[in-house]
Formats: structure tokens, C-alpha cells, sequence
């Protein structure tokens, strides 16, 4: 296997990758609808493009010959039904029965080896799949943004990005005279559109944001690509496949930072749901969903068992209406402390700790944690509101244990 099929190979298998991570995140968003069905259709249609191309170059085979035209030659079409899902109109007749009918063309004519190795079906298929992607920007452009909500109408423009990417990335796969590539980055365009697509889930990011990054990752790939041509002394074309390769799992690892990003959120939004559906748990099983959703990761919680020792009313008292003790809130000279301040000094030596939260006043519950010398001494605002929300919890079910108490009282 020569280098170039190696780089094309690796590509595209991060390419593969992005795309089963998508479906992934599509499948677990709890949402079963028509436009989940397209995504998955098209994301199926373009692994098995993928797949097929990659054994092709290790076999030769007509049967994955065969698959990888077919497969290419349908991609257009399903692009242009995703599209007309997500901007929730139809697309016009006429550019369905084209994309429809030059796919079915183009399968026909894949069944013919000596066809498809000839230099005007490569061309020709170019054209075709070039006409379905500006079909679907072209829709994108002229989308009527009063039938889609705001958020739809910025996931949109974020995707739109990928189009910029795709149409030149998709000419690199055919080896034309004067428009030609060392390397095959259309999965390299896969990558990034599949990265663009998580962001749905991400709406209050701004799309300079995005650009920025790719931006950012392009020019830090062609450095490090230059410096490996330096001191390996590369050529120009082996600068370019070193580049592509190094962007490729870039962007691979940054989906992957962003969809396991994303599935800590999901389970920690979970955890408040319930109680913004109405649904409060007891104190004990909030505290467990917290903790098993990765919110209270770097903190331990103190209960009765462990605050035996003190006087719990003293301490929590102290505490007042705030949530966060620091221990510099403390008294510089520990000869001025309180009963309660002495107590609570005790608790930050013992556990090393430099914040205490008050979670519940009774039973008295603690929560200890230890910021690093280098962070800010600020809790952060999600961890506050957890809290606060115990607290809610707790007082929840004081009341609901007095009325109980005075129902059974009246019987």
C-alpha cells in the first residue's frame, strides 16, 4: 500500500468515526421525528461511500468500485432532502427529479467498470454532485427565516458553513488535469460537518466562534505539517498530505471533546429537569443524581455521621443567608472565633478544603471542596445553583413532613 493510500485511508476512517459519533448524538436526543430519519439515512449512505472507497483501494474489486459510485452518485439527493427538512419547506420539483434521476444515471452506469475509470464519468459525476450541493445552498440562502425559530434559523447558518468547505474538498477526490489534490479531502469536509452539526445542540455559541476555530485548527495543522517538512526535508506535496492528516484528527478529537461535552450536560440537565417538571425528589436521591451526573466531581459531602461532633445549629447559623463559606471569610487571628467560626475552622483544616456550602440545615449536610492555588476562589455558578436547589429540597421536605405531622395531629 503506497503512502497516499495510507493518508486517503486514515482520513477517511476519522471521517467514519465522526460520523457513527454523530449518530450517536443524534440517537440519544431523545427526539424521533422525519428529520432524525434523513440524518441517519445520509450519514449511513455517506459511512458506506466512505467504507467502500477504502476497501476498494485495498482490493480493487468491482463490487466496492461499484458502491462507492452508487453511494456517490445518491449523496446529492439525500443532502437536498435533509435540507429541505431542515429549513421545514419543500424543495422545488424540478431540482428533485434531476438530483433523483442523475442518481439513478449515474448507479446505472456504475455497474460498468471501463465507465467509470474513464475520464468524462469523472467529470461528469463531479458536475453532478458540485449541482446538488449549490441546489441545497441556494435553498439555504433563500430560506424563509419567518417559519423557522431562532434557534433553527442559527443552527442553519452554522451548517452553511460546511458548504464552503465541501464543494472544493469534493473536487480533490477526482484526479482532474488542472484541478487536483495529492490527498482525497472530502472526509476531511465530513469531519468538519459533522463537527458543525453537534453545534445544534450547542445554540447560544456564536458562529464567529466556529470560524475562529477552524480557522485556528487549519493554521496550526499547516505549521505543524511545515515543521515535519523542515526537519524531515518534505516536498510541497508531502507537506500538503501532512497537513490534511493532521487537521483530520484534530477535528476528530475535537468532535469527540464535544459530543462527551455534550453527554456530561445532558446528564446533568437531567438532574434538573425533574424539578422543573415538578417532579422533587427527597434530599438523599437528589444529592445521588447530582453525583452520579458529574456535577459534584471535586467535592465531598459531609452529613450527619460526620458533622457528629460540632453543634450544627451553631454552624449553620453562622452560614446565615449565604451559601459559600471561604476560608478566608474566617477571622485572621483564630484567638477571635466563635464557638460556630472555631468549628468551622476546624472542618478546613481537617479536610485541607478552601470553600464550605451549606447544602441542607437540616440535617445539617456540608459540602467541602478544595479550588487550586491557580483558579479563581469563585465557585462555579452551576455548582452554587445545585446547591441552592438543595436547599429548596430540604426545605421541601421539612414542609411536607410538618403538614403530615399536623394532618395525622388532627386525626
Amino acid at each position: 500500500m503506497s503512502e497516499i493510500d495510507l493518508i486517503n485511508t486514515i482520513i477517511s476512517v476519522s471521517a467514519i468515526c465522526g460520523l457513527l459519533i454523530l449518530l450517536k448524538r443524534i440517537r440519544t436526543s431523545g427526539v424521533k421525528n422525519n428529520l432524525e430519519d434523513r440524518f441517519e439515512a445520509i450519514i449511513w449512505i455517506v459511512s458506506v461511500f466512505l467504507t467502500s472507497r477504502i476497501v476498494f483501494s485495498f482490493t480493487g474489486a468491482d463490487l466496492f468500485r461499484f458502491m462507492t459510485f452508487a453511494t456517490a452518485a445518491v449523496i446529492p439527493l439525500g443532502v437536498l432532502l435533509l435540507t429541505e427538512r431542515l429549513l421545514r419547506r419543500h424543495a422545488p420539483r424540478p431540482a428533485k427529479i434531476l438530483l433523483a434521476g442523475g442518481a439513478f444515471v449515474f448507479v446505472l452506469l456504475a455497474l460498468f467498470p471501463a465507465i467509470t475509470a474513464s475520464f468524462f464519468f469523472a467529470m461528469a459525476l463531479l458536475a453532478f454532485q458540485l449541482s446538488g450541493f449549490v441546489i441545497a445552498g441556494v435553498l439555504v440562502v433563500l430560506r424563509d427565516r419567518s417559519s423557522l425559530s431562532p434557534t433553527e434559523d442559527i443552527t442553519i447558518k452554522r451548517v452553511s458553513l460546511s458548504l464552503v468547505v465541501i464543494l472544493p474538498c469534493v473536487m480533490t477526490d477526482f484526479q482532474l488535469v488542472k484541478v487536483w489534490m495529492p490527498v482525497q479531502l472530502s472526509g476531511l469536509a465530513i469531519l468538519v460537518t459533522c463537527w458543525l452539526f453537534l453545534s445544534m445542540w450547542q445554540p447560544k455559541l456564536q458562529r464567529k466562534i466556529f470560524i475562529t476555530v477552524l480557522t485556528l485548527f487549519a493554521v496550526a495543522a499547516g505549521l505543524s505539517a511545515a515543521v515535519m517538512a523542515w526537519r524531515y526535508e518534505l516536498n510541497a506535496t508531502e507537506w500538503m498530505q501532512t497537513a490534511a492528516l493532521v487537521l483530520s484528527v484534530h477535528m476528530l478529537a475535537l468532535i469527540i471533546r464535544d459530543a462527551l461535552y455534550l453527554a456530561e450536560a445532558e446528564r446533568q440537565n437531567a438532574v434538573f429537569s425533574k424539578i422543573g417538571f415538578g417532579v422533587v425528589p427527597s434530599l438523599e436521591s437528589y444529592l445521588e443524581d447530582l453525583s452520579r451526573s458529574g456535577v459534584l466531581d471535586g467535592t465531598l459531602l459531609l452529613g450527619e455521621r460526620h458533622l457528629s461532633e460540632f453543634d450544627n445549629e451553631a454552624i449553620g447559623a453562622r452560614f446565615g443567608t449565604a451559601l459559600v463559606l471561604a476560608s478566608g471569610d474566617l477571622p485572621v487571628e483564630s484567638a477571635l472565633d466563635t464557638l460556630a467560626e472555631s468549628q468551622l475552622r476546624a472542618l478546613f483544616d481537617r479536610y485541607a478544603a478552601t470553600h464550605l456550602i451549606l447544602v441542607s440545615r437540616l440535617p445539617l449536610t456540608i459540602a467541602v471542596m478544595r479550588q487550586p492555588g491557580f483558579t479563581t476562589l469563585d465557585i462555579d455558578p452551576e455548582l452554587q445553583a445545585a446547591f441552592r436547589i438543595a436547599q429548596l429540597v430540604s426545605q421541601c421536605e421539612l414542609l411536607s413532613g410538618s403538614s403530615t405531622a399536623e394532618k395525622r395531629g388532627a386525626s
